[in-house]
């Protein structure tokens, strides 16, 4: 008896699992063409965003650190206070920065020589 019921609960584990494989091969890729879900209808392979703060400075511009630069913080250039990355160094507040480069919507400064 306890062989007869072993063998029925194997037999049964191994039908729910064909089952499933079946029921996800066949039936779940029609489902989805049923449902019309909240998909992305457009390719955003061509789209890109540049930041605000990036678009105020330009490469050469200088300004100085508000808060420390490790090597991400906040940088004073004009009236504008924006986020950017130091080249490198570590750079303590109140130091003279000048802007090197602008990637995108990261803006990249380094010490400045008074």
């Amino acid at each position: 008896i306890l062989l007869a019921n072993t063998i029925q609960m194997l037999g049964s584990i191994v039908a729910a699992f064909c089952l499933t494989l079946l029921f996800l091969r066949f039936v779940l890729p029609k489902l989805g063409r049923v449902v019309d879900g909240p998909y992305l209808g457009t390719n955003l392979a061509a789209s890109h965003a540049d930041s605000v703060e990036a678009k105020r400075v330009r490469v050469g511009e200088i300004g100085t650190v508000v808060s420390f630069l490790r090597p991400s913080g906040k940088v004073e250039i004009g009236n504008d206070i924006i986020d950017a990355i130091s080249e490198g160094d570590f750079l303590e507040k109140d130091t003279p920065v000048i802007v090197t480069k602008i990637s995108g919507n990261r803006v990249i400064v380094a010490r400045s020589t008074p």
